[in-house]
C-alpha cells in the first residue's frame, strides 16, 4: 500500500511538472511541454515529441494535439534533436515536397509574413508584390529569390532532424508527416502512438477528425500563391533539384512538386 501511494504521489507530482497552459508556444530554441492535464496512466507513456518544420503544415498537427489529453515536446525550428531525444519519445517530423515548400515560403513572405521573412531582410526586395504572386514580374523576382534561399529546405531540414544539427537520417524520427497527405498520415503516426503506447484509448478520435476537417486556411496558417506547376518552369525546378537533392533523396522525393 505505501508502494502504491508512493507512486501516485510521484505521478500526479510529474503531471503538474510537465502541465504547460495548452494555448502557449516558445518563440524561442527553448524546448516547452505543452498539453492539457492528462490521467495518471497517460503521464506514464513514453512521452511525443513534435518537431515543427515551418510551412509543411505543423500549424495543423500542433492544433490537433493541442485538443488532445497528451503531454508532448513542441520543438520550434530552432531546436535539434538530442541523441537521447530517440530513446525517450516518440518522434513526429515533417516533410514536405521541396518545391512546393520554397513556394509556401516565398508567398508567405510576400504576405509579410513569417519568421523567415524577418530574420532575412537581405532577400526582401525579392518577394511578390500582387497576390497571388502570379505575374511575370512577380515570378522573376521569385527566381531570383530561389537563387538567395538555394538549399536552404536542406538545412532546415538537418537543423531539425539531425542529432545536435547533424546530418539527418529518417530513422531519427518515428514516423514522418508529409504535408501531400497530411491527415492521412498523422492519423496513421497518432495510432502508432497509441499502439505502441499499450493504451487503447490514449488518442481521442473525435476531436481529432472534428479538428482536421472543419480547420480554415487561417486555421492552417496557409501562404497565398500560385499552384506549383504555373509558378515553376523548368529553371526554376533545376534550382531546387540541385540545391535540395540531399534532401530528395533521404526523404524519397523524385518530384519537385507534389
Amino acid at each position: 500500500a505505501f508502494c502504491w501511494t508512493f507512486a501516485m504521489v510521484l505521478g500526479f507530482a510529474a503531471i503538474e511538472a510537465l502541465r504547460l497552459d495548452s494555448t502557449a508556444e516558445s518563440s524561442t530554441a527553448e524546448r516547452s511541454f505543452s498539453g492539457q492535464k492528462g490521467r495518471l496512466d497517460q503521464i506514464l507513456v513514453k512521452p511525443l515529441l513534435f518537431n515543427h518544420m515551418p510551412k509543411a503544415g505543423g500549424t495543423l498537427v500542433k492544433n490537433v494535439l493541442r485538443k488532445q489529453r497528451l503531454h508532448y515536446l513542441l520543438e520550434s525550428e530552432d531546436n535539434s534533436l538530442k541523441r537521447s531525444d530517440l530513446d525517450e519519445y516518440f518522434i513526429i517530423g515533417q516533410a514536405r515536397a521541396p518545391c512546393n515548400y520554397y513556394l509556401s515560403l516565398w508567398g508567405f513572405g510576400s504576405m509579410g509574413k513569417g519568421g523567415y521573412h524577418a530574420k532575412h531582410p537581405e532577400v526582401r526586395q525579392f518577394y511578390g508584390v500582387t497576390p497571388p504572386y502570379t505575374s511575370n514580374s512577380d515570378l522573376n523576382k521569385f527566381s531570383q529569390w530561389l537563387n538567395k534561399t538555394r538549399g536552404e529546405l536542406t538545412a532546415r531540414f538537418h537543423k531539425s532532424y539531425g542529432i545536435n544539427g547533424g546530418r539527418a537520417k529518417r530513422e531519427n524520427v518515428d514516423c514522418w508527416v508529409h504535408t501531400e497527405r497530411m491527415i492521412k498520415d498523422l492519423n496513421m503516426c497518432l495510432q502508432l502512438y497509441q499502439s505502441q503506447s499499450g493504451q487503447p484509448i490514449l488518442i481521442d478520435w473525435d476531436r481529432f477528425f472534428n479538428e482536421v476537417y472543419s480547420a480554415t486556411d487561417e486555421d492552417k496558417n496557409r501562404s497565398e500563391h500560385g499552384s506549383c506547376e504555373q509558378s515553376f518552369n523548368d529553371e526554376r525546378t533545376a534550382i531546387i533539384m540541385e540545391a535540395d537533392a540531399e534532401y530528395m533523396d533521404i526523404m524519397g522525393y523524385e518530384k519537385c512538386c507534389a
